[in-house]
Order: structure tokens, then C-alpha cells, then sequence
């Protein structure tokens, strides 16, 4: 198996989009200079011109989304980036829509009267209005201000963020379809314009959309920086045996060339991952539904079953005959 050689992926496009639509991406690692995929939704950084590498090494999706796979291309494993993902419904870009732009840090979760009496006063709110007016939506958070665009406004916003959702969506590991950067940088613009049309003057240079636009964000600090994965404490797992850099895949799935497998990120010193349930949430719930009406069936089946009625009366076939003949309602009991 020869080794195909991948150009660096454009990390800082990458994890902007990701953080933009809140699907987290992070880190340089030790693994995977393959020219294949990686992660749950099929990242890749190059498509080799005689094959599409998902075609031999296709990532199977574990029921949750939780942690994502990584796809490899029959090669050896050496230096390039880990990608693990997590999605959240709360989206940066969609908390845009419902409250509209971020508050200041220094009055984040303070209430009304803890920013009248501190003095506090959001400059940009006035400045950096939507497009079309606004209508009040108090964030429960309190980090944005709760003036949300119109709803033709948010439905822009909101067909832009699933278009771009789309672009990076694992689904597209079905298909064999591999994500490149050219990918990236377009879903990247188009989020980018839906955020000029709402908003004509741009957002605060303090707003976490604008801050990823212009590649300053920092995560330190934050609940995201507890996702990233870095290259010394990050470890790949296949069938509960640990992937070492510099190893093949074929000494790990040998030299099936169209094999399926699923390949774990796990911090170093948590074990291996658990183990794929058997059967998905969906195969289990028409399992479920399939054993429900097989009961119901045969319930059905026990009370027609039934035959207690042939001790009735008229089911009495001389009936007629016993009434001619005056043997009817006798009864008698031994003596």
C-alpha cells in the first residue's frame, strides 16, 4: 500500500467554521498524513487523483454524535490533524438570530440594575442595528443585548447557517464525497455575507462571530478549550487496540482494501472508548416496535383461541332434539 501525501489542511479556516456553526474542530495531533478523510463527517485534506480515499476506508458513524470517526486511506499513520466534533443546539450564529449581537464582556450576566448601578453602556448597540429594525428577545444568558432582527432577516440567517451546516455534514461520507478547503473558505463566505445583509454596519469587534471571521478568537479561558485535543494527549483506538504513529493500518485491519472501520479519538490515559452498541437508536426502536405488535398479535391469537362458548346452549347441536323429547333443563346430582 503506498502512502498518500496530504498538504496541510487550512486549520484557522477550518476551525472558524466549525466554531461559527459550533461544530468544534481543534487541534494539531500525530496521526493521519494519509490524504484521506477524518472525522465523523468525512474532512479531508486532499482528494488523490487516482481514488477517492473514502471509496476503501469509508467512516461508519457510531448512534451519537458525540465523538466523531476519522476515515483513513490504506497508508501509514504520521502528522496531521485530529478532528473531533460535538454538535451544540446552541449555535453561535443561530443565538444571533433569537437575541441578537453579544453584549460586552464585562456585562455579561449582569441583570439591568447591576449595569445601571456599575455604569456600564453597550456603545455598539446602537451602531450596529439590523437591518430592517428589530424586535426585543431577552437572552436568558444575558450575553446578548435581545434585540433580534426581523423574521425575514432570521430566516436568512437561518437557510445560511443550514447551507453551511450542509457543506461540513457527515452525510456527505455517504456519497464519498470529500471535504476540501476551497469547501471551507465557501461555506465561510457565505456565512460571512448573510451576516453583512443583516447586519449592514458588521458586529462589535467583541462579538465571537466577527472575532472567528477575523481569526482572533481565543479560547482560552472557555468551555470550548476543554474539547481541544492536543497531539501528546490524544490517542486513536480501532476494535479496542491503541493506533501508534508510525504503524500501517493494514496492521490493524489488514489488506482488505474495502473494509469499513471506525476509529475512535480518545485522551491519553482514559482507556480505550467503549464499544458500538449492536444496533442504532432507530434499529432499535423498529425492533421494538416489531416485538410490540408480534405480542399484540398473539394476545389476539389466545382469546380467539378461546373455547368456553361450546359449553353454552346454543352451541348445542341436539339442542332441538333434547326439547322434543322433554330432556331439556334437567339436572342431577349423585346421591
Amino acid at each position: 500500500m503506498e502512502m498518500e501525501r496530504s498538504r496541510s489542511f487550512g486549520k484557522q479556516s477550518l476551525q472558524s467554521l466549525c466554531s461559527l456553526v459550533n461544530f468544534r474542530m481543534f487541534t494539531p495531533s500525530t496521526f493521519g498524513n494519509t490524504g484521506s478523510g477524518f472525522g465523523g463527517f468525512g474532512l479531508t485534506s486532499t482528494t488523490p487523483a487516482s481514488a477517492n480515499p473514502m471509496k476503501d476506508f469509508e467512516v461508519v458513524n457510531p448512534p451519537d454524535d458525540s465523538i466523531q470517526c476519522m476515515a483513513f486511506s490504506p497508508a501509514s499513520i504520521s502528522q496531521d490533524f485530529l478532528v473531533a466534533g460535538s454538535w451544540d443546539n446552541n449555535v453561535t450564529m443561530e443565538m444571533l438570530a433569537e437575541h441578537g449581537i453579544s453584549l460586552p464582556p464585562e456585562m455579561h450576566g449582569l441583570t439591568d440594575d447591576q449595569i445601571a448601578e456599575l455604569k456600564l453602556k453597550d456603545e455598539f448597540s446602537e451602531t450596529c442595528a439590523p437591518s430592517g429594525g428589530f424586535s426585543e428577545n431577552r437572552d436568558p444568558c444575558g450575553r446578548r443585548n435581545g434585540c433580534r432582527p426581523t423574521e425575514k432577516m432570521q430566516e436568512v440567517l437561518q437557510k445560511t447557517i443550514a447551507e453551511a451546516k450542509g457543506i461540513i455534514s457527515k452525510e456527505l461520507v455517504k456519497s464519498n464525497t470529500c471535504l476540501t478547503e476551497q469547501h471551507i473558505c465557501d461555506a465561510i463566505d457565505i456565512l460571512r455575507g448573510a451576516i453583512m445583509i443583516a447586519y449592514p454596519m458588521n458586529l462589535p469587534p467583541y462579538d465571537p462571530i466577527r472575532e472567528e471571521f477575523e481569526n482572533r478568537e481565543e479560547l482560552k479561558g472557555t468551555q470550548d478549550h476543554k474539547m481541544v485535543l492536543d497531539a501528546p494527549v490524544t490517542q486513536l483506538w480501532f476494535a479496542g487496540k491503541e493506533m501508534l504513529c508510525g504503524k500501517k493500518l493494514l496492521d490493524y485491519v489488514g489488506k482488505n482494501e474495502k473494509s469499513k472501520v471506525i476509529v475512535k479519538i480518545q485522551r491519553r490515559g482514559q482507556g480505550a472508548p467503549s464499544r458500538e452498541p449492536l444496533l442504532s437508536e432507530e434499529e432499535r426502536k423498529k425492533l421494538m416496535m416489531a416485538e410490540f405488535h408480534r405480542r399484540e398479535q398473539l394476545k389476539k391469537l389466545d382469546e380467539e383461541d378461546d373455547d368456553s362458548y361450546l359449553n353454552s346452549p346454543w352451541a348445542d347441536n341436539r339442542q332441538l332434539q333434547k326439547s322434543f323429547q322433554g330432556l331439556a333443563n334437567i339436572s342431577w346430582k349423585p346421591h
